[in-house]
């Protein structure tokens, strides 16, 4: 999983100006960037959304609707939150594309967390901090 979310991550940096995303800061200063990486991959996005989409969200819903209710909510919510952040970088097209790939990741995380782990969120943390700290990787070694 954290393999095919890295492979889209190099597809979307090639659509637009990677100096325009939130990693854009990491980009060029080589291995010694590791550190800040990190802390914003962990910290800065897979803890608090994984905490809040899965966590949170994913939770509170299923009581109500179901597993399968729940998480295709809370998917489709994280898609369009990460669509929109790109629209204006890439356009309506390709922010759609954006948001069917990322609700994807987003159910499969869910998937994973419920199924999986017994409702518990590290897996989904560390999957998505792994892709994160890979694409921060990519632009601070100059790769993308």
């Amino acid at each position: 999983m954290a393999l095919v979310f890295l492979l889209f991550s190099v597809v979307l940096f090639s659509w637009f100006d990677p100096s325009k995303t939130a990693t854009a800061d990491f980009s060029g200063k080589g291995i010694g960037a590791l550190p800040a990486i990190l802390a914003y991959a962990i910290l800065g996005t897979a803890l608090p959304e994984e905490i809040f989409f899965r966590g949170f969200l994913l939770k509170r819903l299923q009581g109500k609707l179901g597993f399968l209710g729940a998480n295709l909510i809370q998917s489709l919510l994280f898609g369009v939150i990460h669509a929109i952040m790109f629209i204006q970088l890439i356009g309506f097209l390709k922010s759609v594309i954006i948001f069917a790939f990322i609700s994807l990741i987003a159910y499969v995380f869910g998937a994973i967390n419920e199924k999986k782990a017994g409702g518990s969120i590290p897996p989904s943390v560390f999957i998505h901090a792994f892709a994160n700290t890979a694409a921060g990787l990519c632009l601070a070694i100059s790769l993308l």
